[in-house]
């Protein structure tokens, strides 16, 4: 998957798995920078837990109205839990992601993981889940830090229903959705995309 042997990238379609916390800009931040890089990506799969919720709901809202014009397509694997708490949660996460990373390579994608977001338990299993399916794409994205985001996204959360703007049941004010493309798709951070470096296991 990915990377020819010619180094041509193969042009089938490219799947991003991701983690998912409180900060949905770390999708968009991956998808941007691969792009720039000549990687398209076609769809995208996040697993959030039930707290985080509207993280994905602001990344449908930003795929639908921002950028991408509804060019990509997102999907949410949502874990059984409002967070992880303990091992039994870790090992739940770890195979769900290993089921939608096999269901994708059944299906003949190139699937690229990003480690970027959630809890820090959450990009150490999609590793392990990556290396054990011999997936050598896997993204880490840096970004300054913008202060103040987190507490308006929060903010934004309190007043607006999420869910029913991004599944189209009301429609989005403007100030909204120029907020979470705004914060999706920051124009004055430094940003830098890490490919994690993955030896064959032995």
């Amino acid at each position: 998957m990915g990377i020819l042997s010619d180094g041509v990238w193969n042009m089938s379609r490219n799947v991003l798995i991701s983690s998912i916390g409180w900060t949905p800009a770390v999708i968009t931040e991956i998808i941007d920078l691969l792009e720039e890089r000549g990687i398209p990506i076609h769809e995208v799969v996040v697993f959030p837990t039930k707290d985080v919720l509207p993280s994905y709901y602001a990344l449908l809202i930003d795929f639908k109205y921002g950028p991408y014009k509804g060019e990509k397509r997102i999907e949410k694997c949502e874990l059984p839990f409002t967070d992880i708490k303990d091992e039994k949660d870790c090992e739940e996460f770890r195979r769900i992601v290993e089921n939608v990373i096999t269901k994708k390579i059944e299906e003949g994608k190139n699937v690229i993981v990003s480690v970027a977001g959630g809890r820090k338990t959450m990009p150490l299993d999609m590793m392990i889940v990556a290396k054990k399916n011999g997936i050598k794409e896997i993204y880490h994205v840096i970004a300054e830090e913008k202060k103040g985001i987190s507490n308006e996204f929060a903010a934004i959360q309190r007043i607006f229903n999420l869910k029913n703007i991004a599944e189209g049941r009301e429609d989005p004010p403007k100030q909204i959705v120029d907020f979470i493309v705004g914060m999706c798709h920051p124009r004055d951070l430094t940003l830098r995309l890490i490919r994690i470096p993955i030896e064959e296991l032995k």
